[in-house]
């Protein structure tokens, strides 16, 4: 065989083996780019809808200051209203309502600064008097929340410079005073003038006025209807909102899941469990 029959021979070869080797590297290259992928890739949640959540027991005062001893009453008074401060998951304190806080040296004065951006949900601005007004509220001898509360805010003196500084003077240093702050500010241009205990039996704990993330569209016996706050200063929620429907105990309340009434459960007790296990 010649030498150029030979090359002939070998140019077939040569142009498969070309061909193999992409055809290879192609396969190499979208494996990697498909692991990548599965690696790298976020899944972030979509915003907007409701969230329609059984709960048992029913509200009563949809309050900051009345709602300790009812956890459903807790629980909706969380997303509607705002502290000076927040605790957050790990138990640190936080700016809410205020931006900063000053505390004297012997640890007796707290001054607190308000943001200027923080609205109720009727579109009037928050101001150092809601505080002073709910500090009254809780110091009032007619106060029927818990004990505790009322004693820890008995003896301290607020002071309110302007609309956006409020101070508080303790009769003595207490270290564990900024972990109360977080109580939740009542609106005292809706309900300045009103005693504590007209307060107590006023519709504003049905169909309250706040300052946090979700507003109260609809209350009553059966349902409490939450949308979320245009007003809101902090960072917007992913839900548009939130409803609460009310059963009498468990076992009701799991019957309204079963039946798609509901997308969850608030809590169960022991014995409905085993029932909740074996949902998929």
């Amino acid at each position: 065989m010649t030498e150029q029959e030979e090359t002939r021979l070998q140019r077939p070869l040569l142009r498969w083996q070309v061909v193999i080797v992409g055809v290879g590297a192609i396969l190499v290259i979208g494996f990697l780019l498909q692991s990548a992928n599965a690696y790298s890739t976020v899944l972030v949640a979509a915003s907007g809808g409701t969230y329609v959540e059984a709960v048992v027991g029913s509200p009563r005062y949809i309050n900051p200051v009345l709602s300790q001893f009812n956890q459903v009453d807790a629980d909706i008074a969380s997303l509607v209203f705002t502290g000076l401060t927040r605790l957050d998951e790990r138990g640190n304190i936080l700016p809410d309502l205020a931006t900063s806080w000053e505390i004297s040296a012997e640890g007796k004065l707290y001054t607190f600064y308000l943001r200027d951006d923080a609205f109720w949900h009727d579109g009037v601005p928050v101001v150092a008097e809601d505080v002073a007004f709910t500090v009254r509220v809780v110091q009032s001898p007619d106060y029927p929340g818990p004990p505790s509360i009322a004693r820890l805010w008995r003896d301290v003196r607020v002071e309110t410079v302007g609309n956006s500084v409020v101070r508080f003077a303790l009769p003595e240093p207490y270290a564990p005073f900024l972990t109360y702050t977080n109580l939740g500010i009542l609106p005292s241009h809706i309900l300045e003038g009103l005693s504590v205990a007209e307060l107590a039996k006023a519709e504003f704990n049905r169909l309250p006025i706040g300052s946090g993330p979700f507003a109260v569209v609809e209350s009553d016996a059966d349902r409490v209807a939450l949308r979320s706050s245009i007003d809101y200063y902090g960072e917007r929620p992913y839900l548009d909102g939130i409803e609460f429907r009310f059963y009498r105990d468990t076992g009701e309340a799991f019957r309204a899941y079963e039946r798609g009434e509901v997308l969850g459960i608030a809590g169960v007790t022991p014995e409905y469990l085993p029932e909740v296990a074996a949902e998929p």
